[in-house]
């Protein structure tokens, strides 16, 4: 599995963020409080949205998104051999003070989605 972009909207520090991977190592640095843990918590939520339903480490799916908004989302392309994959992932306040997550994953080549 090959990490192409990351796209996240409203997703804990982030009101925007667009990552692309390269070809070989990626590092990703930086000082306390700068997001990285945030990074690697959005890429865990969205290839494993079903056991990030209730809980991811030690963050409720509540606090992953962004204060004062009601959804995040989490957006992942990522290719396996030949084939490309997307995989996005919203999360969504719920008025009991919870949040609900749903999950897609499209084959870019043909479009065809699995939920």
């Amino acid at each position: 599995m090959k990490f192409e972009r990351l796209a996240l909207t409203n997703f804990q520090s982030y009101n925007e963020l667009k990552i692309e991977f390269g070809e070989g190592l990626t590092l990703i640095y930086g000082g306390n409080g700068a997001g990285k843990s945030t990074i690697a918590r959005a890429l865990y939520t969205t290839l494993y949205p079903r056991y990030g339903r209730n809980r991811i480490g030690a963050h409720g799916l509540i606090d992953l998104i962004q204060d004062g908004k009601d959804e995040s989302t989490s957006e992942l392309v990522f290719s396996v051999g030949d084939a490309r994959y997307q995989i996005t992932v919203d999360i969504s306040r719920r008025s009991d003070g919870g949040a609900t997550a749903s999950a897609e994953m499209t084959l870019l080549e043909t479009g065809e989605t699995y939920s």
